[in-house]
């Protein structure tokens, strides 16, 4: 196997348990920041393995540069947990908490409904940030939510519309203490 760097992959492999420690299974995992189609399922044990490009993660001069981040997403029961690999970690045991749900209307200048709308959650690691899942789109009342983001960490929403444009809003932390925010 004669494998220039750029061609080198780390695995990471690990154990998504719930709130009473048993095993999660079909719960998403993927790796932050995310470099190409890293989401998978945890099998039926509450397994995964993901695999990465350790020299991805790395920036020259920051010496060894940042580790990802595992984040498990339970959407159906709404639970979710992020943690930070160890250097040269392996193995990630990852425990689900109650998932922070973030909902908010769109609407333009004048307070209309925009139903066309879409909203990216980006979730923000120390150096920089990250889409996390799929847009999801407003409904006819401009409404949107997004369930299943793991607690305690930063994020803004980024929002566009056919036609208006984008906008990005950050989340305050204070918010997340509800489990709940509301954005405008």
């Amino acid at each position: 196997g004669n494998m220039g760097l750029s061609g080198a992959t780390a695995k990471v492999t690990g154990l998504v348990t719930d709130m009473e420690g048993k095993p999660a299974a079909k719960v998403s995992v993927s790796l932050f920041p995310m470099y190409g189609p890293g989401q998978k399922l945890t099998d039926g044990q509450g397994r995964f393995s993901l695999t990465y490009n350790p020299t991805q993660y790395s920036s020259p001069g920051s010496g060894g540069g940042a580790q990802p981040t595992v984040v498990a997403r339970d959407l159906a029961r709404n639970l979710a947990a992020a943690l930070e690999l160890e250097e040269g970690a392996t193995n990630a045991s990852v425990r689900l908490e109650p998932g922070l749900a973030i909902a908010g209307r769109v609407s333009d200048s004048n307070g209309k409904a925009i139903a066309n709308a879409q909203a990216q959650v980006m979730f923000h690691l120390e150096r920089m940030s990250s889409s996390l899942g799929m847009p999801v789109r407003a409904n006819a009342e401009g409404r949107f939510e997004i369930k299943g983001l793991p607690p305690g960490r930063r994020y803004s929403i980024s929002v566009s519309a056919k036609g208006f444009g984008q906008e990005q809003r950050e989340v305050a932390e204070s918010d997340s203490a509800t489990n709940r925010i509301e954005l405008d």
